[in-house]
Order: structure tokens, then C-alpha cells, then sequence
């Protein structure tokens, strides 16, 4: 790995991360360094339902472990980054596409092909990933799989 990497090359390994599963990519590329005030923390500890909480390079194994179970074809493209590599700071607009092959989000498996927008907020220090907060539409995601919405009125 190179020494010092811009806030777009570690969007652009974490991408590689989401869309392989290898779990080496997120020890190269997440801070667990408690020297950093705002180590690694996924802001939404909901982000992926079903992923067990926990903060760090762990919780963040693990919600893709739970993504990739279910959609085991997933694949994540940013469509689109706003830098401000001066303050260390990166956000994407992403896609993200799969095929619902276990479940998610108490939705067992369809075989339902989903095509997802995601916004993800990054903050990076001495060439790694500190602080992330990404959110995706998980209401067309349930509509995609055919999930019944309930009201509560």
C-alpha cells in the first residue's frame, strides 16, 4: 500500500472492500488508532439491519459480511464524489446492485435483482478512514424485494 493515500483512493479501496468481502482491504484502510480523537465509528450503527453493533474495523466486517451474505453479487459504484481533501473529508453518491440470494432485513431471500442509491460522509487522517456515516434507501430497497410496508395507522 502506499504511503499516503487522498480521500479518493480510500473511497476507492473501500469500494473494492464492499464489492469483494476481503477483509484485509478494511485493516488497510480503517483507523483503529486511538491517537486519532474520532477513530473509526460507524455513525449509523443501523446502517445494515441484522449486522451485530459494534464500532471499528469489526462492526464494519461485519455489516458487510451481512450484505454480502444476502447478496452475494453485490457490487457498489460511486456515481459521484465531493472532496474537500484540504479537511480530509470525501462524500459519494453510490449505487448499489445486487441479487437478493439471503436474507436482509427479516427478508428471506427472492432472487429479486435490487439497484440501490447510498450517500456515504468520510473523514480521513494520515492516509485512513476515521469517522464514515453512509445511509442507503432502504425503503425502495424493501420495495425492490417485494417486502410488504406495513402503517401503523
Amino acid at each position: 500500500m502506499a504511503t499516503h493515500l487522498t480521500p479518493r483512493q480510500l473511497t476507492e479501496r473501500l469500494m473494492d472492500f464492499l464489492n469483494t468481502g476481503d477483509e484485509s482491504i478494511a485493516d488497510e484502510i480503517i483507523s483503529e488508532r486511538k491517537q486519532h480523537l474520532d477513530y473509526y465509528n460507524e455513525v449509523d450503527k443501523n446502517t445494515v439491519p441484522g449486522a451485530k453493533q459494534a464500532d471499528g474495523i469489526a462492526g464494519v466486517k461485519e455489516q458487510v459480511r451481512v450484505m454480502r451474505n444476502a447478496f452475494p453479487d453485490g457490487h457498489w459504484q460511486v456515481e459521484e464524489y465531493i472532496e474537500l481533501p484540504e479537511e480530509g473529508r470525501i462524500a459519494t453518491r453510490d449505487r448499489w446492485t445486487g441479487t437478493h440470494k439471503g436474507s436482509f432485513m427479516g427478508v428471506e431471500a427472492t432472487g429479486r435483482k435490487i439497484d440501490v442509491t447510498a450517500m456515504a460522509f468520510s473523514r480521513v487522517k494520515d492516509s485512513k478512514i476515521i469517522q464514515s456515516e453512509m445511509m442507503f434507501d432502504k425503503l425502495a430497497l424493501l420495495q425492490q424485494l417485494g417486502a410488504r410496508i406495513i402503517s401503523e395507522e
